[in-house]
């Protein structure tokens, strides 16, 4: 293997290092480590679980081998972090129990994106990039859920990290590290495949600087092996609607999916980190336009960043008008690659104008944050739960719209079996502890609903707010047109955030 000398750390001015106190380094980069976990606790188990949440806690809940039968038919993306959760919920099922796994994976990104803007330009910039991850309200949100997107932004930026040590000096335990994280990208989440092209992009970009090219293609190739489950998976159409309430891209959604990355803080904090990144990118051109293309390190360290947040971004929406998919939440996985230009365009302004833009970016994501806390939940489950639960009578019926609203409805209806054996469920209709995730009732037709309702005298419905667009949009009204046919009236109607229950009585 070809060995490249490491590359010396230097100020963005390109004057030389930037020299911090080894002591200084170990406060401010704790300190940030400290704020990201302190952000991530706060009120974490305050809001009810919600849909996505609940799908969680059930399928890692099954047994071995219905996990795998799940994963195998419906549910392969994010497989590794439904691998790891898997034995976690062993340990525990509540609220703050089953999110703090999301807290850890975002609190771990942080010494890592250190170790890489350390790495590609100083410690300076390697810390400022932890702090701002550390304060960003979009990574503290999905901090807060109990899925895989913080897990994905931590093996992406560890896998960034490990591309770069093994690419400026190689070493075979290098390469095994870095081929054995990044095996698990795409595995963390199907978008993570995007950061691997990203990866590839930039390596390509490299031009006469010194790489390590068959240990790359050889890398790359275990990947695409390890990957090839995910391509059997698709090909066999096991992606059975995931997506299809993802938003469509629009020129305000673009725009929208940066204000949110950059810390979630409106326009106001689009337009900070703005002016740093535009900085930062102003200075890779002037960089590339002086070596005449890719020249040194430094300027590589550009080009992987813009690519890191551009293949991403880009890709997705040149797909999107064929289909719709572009949710800020899969773009998590790029927050650090922002948090690092940011940096680095922020420290190539004067020192005093560097600092006062940093302190009001700061400033701006804590203010974002603190606005998190005291939303309401996305679903309020657990509230509509025992609502019903405290008021349902021995054979009442329970109808659940769209289907997959009974799975985090029966998280919490199982921790009271007494109360909810009272409930028959209609739809889906498998008897309580013997529905599977997979088990997708039938279109909701009018003699289908008709025949669901027969027999009973009071039935509940509860309807998921915010599914106008859900392919399952019509079976409410188609419901509650049966309802009405046969009598029923609803009697007592309560709303919770996400959530809408109703109990109709027949006449």
């Amino acid at each position: 293997m070809t060995t490249v000398a490491e590359p010396a750390a230097r100020g963005p001015e390109g004057d030389g290092p930037v020299e911090i106190p080894r002591r200084r380094v170990r406060w401010v980069l704790g300190g940030a480590v400290l704020v990201a976990l302190a952000l991530g606790l706060v009120q974490l188990g305050t809001d009810s679980l919600w849909v996505d949440d609940g799908f969680t806690l059930t399928h890692t809940s099954l047994p071995w081998d219905r996990f795998w039968q799940v994963v195998g038919e419906h549910e392969m993306n994010a497989v590794a972090y439904s691998t790891l959760m898997f034995g976690w919920v062993r340990l525990g099922d509540g609220e703050w129990w089953l999110r703090l796994p999301s807290v850890l994976f975002a609190v771990g990104a942080v010494p890592v994106v250190f170790l890489l803007g350390r790495r590609l330009f100083d410690e300076r910039v390697g810390l400022t990039a932890a702090s701002l991850l550390a304060v960003n309200a979009f990574v503290v949100e999905y901090a807060h859920e109990a899925r895989t997107y913080a897990f994905t932004m931590l093996v992406v930026s560890t896998s960034m990290l490990l591309l770069v040590r093994y690419v400026q000096h190689p070493a075979r335990g290098r390469w095994w590290a870095w081929v054995a994280v990044t095996a698990v990208v795409p595995h963390a989440h199907f978008f993570g495949l995007l950061a691997v092209g990203a990866q590839v992009v930039a390596l390509l970009a490299r031009g006469r600087l010194p790489t390590p090219r068959r240990g790359l293609v050889a890398g790359y190739a275990a990947v695409a092996v390890s990957a090839l489950p995910i391509a059997v998976f698709l090909a066999a159409g096991g992606d059975q609607g995931q997506v299809d309430n993802a938003p469509a891209l629009t020129p305000v959604r673009f725009v929208g999916a940066f204000a949110r990355l950059v810390g979630n803080g409106g326009p106001l904090l689009l337009a900070l980190a703005g002016v740093a990144i535009a900085v930062a990118l102003w200075d890779a051109v002037g960089r590339l336009r002086d070596e005449r293309g890719v020249g040194s390190e430094r300027s590589w360290a550009f080009v992987l960043l813009v690519a890191w947040v551009a293949v991403p971004v880009l890709t997705v929406a040149a797909l999107s008008p064929v289909k719709p998919l572009f949710g800020a939440r899969w773009f998590l996985l790029t927050a650090p690659a922002l948090a690092l230009l940011t940096a680095v365009g922020a420290w190539r302004l004067p020192r005093r104008a560097a600092i006062g833009l940093l302190g009001a970016i700061v400033v701006v994501s804590l203010a974002a944050t603190a606005a998190f806390y005291p939303r309401d939940a996305h679903d309020d489950f657990r509230a509509a739960t025992r609502y019903v639960l405290d008021r349902a009578e021995p054979g009442d019926a329970i109808v659940f719209q769209p289907w997959f609203t009974r799975v985090t409805f029966t998280n919490y209806a199982d921790r009271r079996p007494d109360e909810r054996d009272r409930l028959v469920p209609l739809d889906p209709a498998p008897d309580w502890g013997e529905w599977l995730l997979i088990d997708e009732p039938p279109d909701l037709t009018a003699e289908r609903a008709d025949t669901l309702i027969d027999g009973h005298d009071r039935v509940w419905v509860l309807e998921r707010a915010g599914t106008e667009d859900a392919p399952q949009a019509d079976d409410a009204a188609t419901m509650a047109r049966a309802l009405e046919a046969r009598g029923f009236s609803p009697v007592d109607e309560q709303s919770f955030p996400g959530l809408d229950v109703t109990l109709y009585e027949a006449g």
